[in-house]
């Protein structure tokens, strides 16, 4: 069978037909590492089969995380239900944003055969230093990387802070891809060692760049505003869940980006934002897979979070 002509109920015959465990997943960017940790830590011979949604095609629309939900729910208390464990992003969903920004989860949900992510998707899992720190490490050429992580480091609270406001920001305005583009360097200031958005430059931005009208640039100011506010009050571990997981690694690298061209500038280099510019040309996937692989590395070792104890709940991994 062609492998873009599932639908759900003839997905839910493969199953019927196999005795592989499955794992459905949501995007290419899952699928990728999701195969990277099981062949690290079960073996590049294990026989787990990771597939993502975007095979599946039905006459009806449905979004990947849909698709997930629907094969896990039709084959959930069968004899098959063992053979397949789907893991689909939370997204917002659990979090408390009315009076006060909280967790209400705090660990992760499972529902049936159905894994959620730990945060809002799977790029949250990145969002640590412990991961972030080789990567960044890596990718930047300057020899003064050090000032530029240090400074980083010290301020990763703040830039979790940023990147979850603008996210709710967003989500207030309806702009998720756009609001985390216009993040760049030149919106960030850095003053008494503290990071912030520097809201006149990002308004010149939203306007000059992403054409934004001046009642719009209001109202993402002021979300923007309440929400960098409320989630002053709010522990970091729930700043980092929260955070939209692609608008997070966009401002995450921006940010890191900033204190690149500070150190720079620190240490008297002629073109500072030249080295700046080499960390912002990176891509999504790029950037995910990089932090990815870290990722995977520091999960197998279990010593980071990552959804493994969960999928040996649901028997996909083996004790």
């Amino acid at each position: 069978m062609n492998a873009l002509c599932y639908d759900v109920a003839s997905y839910w015959a493969k199953i019927r037909m196999t005795s592989l465990k499955h794992l459905l997943v949501e995007g290419k960017t899952d699928q990728r590492l999701f195969k990277l940790l099981l062949s690290e830590l079960l073996g590049v011979s294990h026989r787990v089969v990771v597939e993502c949604a975007e095979l599946i095609r039905n006459e009806e629309p449905m979004g990947n995380r849909a698709k997930v939900e629907a094969v896990c729910d039709g084959l959930n208390g069968s004899v098959h239900a063992e053979k397949i464990t789907g893991f689909v992003d939370r997204e917002f969903r659990g979090f408390g944003l009315e009076d006060s920004v909280a967790d209400g989860i705090g660990t992760h949900y499972m529902a049936g055969r159905i894994v959620w992510s730990r945060g809002h998707s799977l790029e949250n899992y990145f969002f640590c230093i412990e991961v972030l720190r080789h990567p960044l490490r890596s990718l930047t050429g300057s020899v003064h990387f050090e000032d530029a992580l240090t400074m980083f480091e010290s301020s990763l609270a703040s830039v979790m802070r940023i990147a979850s406001a603008v996210s709710l920001s967003a989500l207030d305005n309806q702009l998720i891809a756009l609001l985390a583009r216009s993040i760049t360097p030149r919106v960030f200031r850095y003053a008494n060692s503290i990071l912030s958005v520097d809201e006149t430059q990002w308004a010149h931005v939203l306007s000059s760049q992403h054409r934004l009208d001046a009642a719009r640039i209001a109202s993402v100011l002021t979300s923007y505003a309440s929400w960098i506010a409320r989630l002053g009050e709010a522990d970091e571990i729930t700043c980092r869940w929260i955070c939209h997981g692609h608008s997070g690694m966009s401002i995450i690298f921006a940010a890191y980006a900033f204190f690149v061209q500070q150190a720079c500038s620190m240490n008297g280099e002629a073109d500072p934002e030249r080295e700046a510019r080499c960390i912002q040309r990176l891509d999504d996937t790029m950037r995910s897979s990089i932090c990815g692989d870290r990722w995977v590395q520091l999960s197998v070792n279990e010593s980071i979070e990552s959804p493994i104890d969960s999928f040996r709940s649901t028997g996909l991994v083996e004790e």
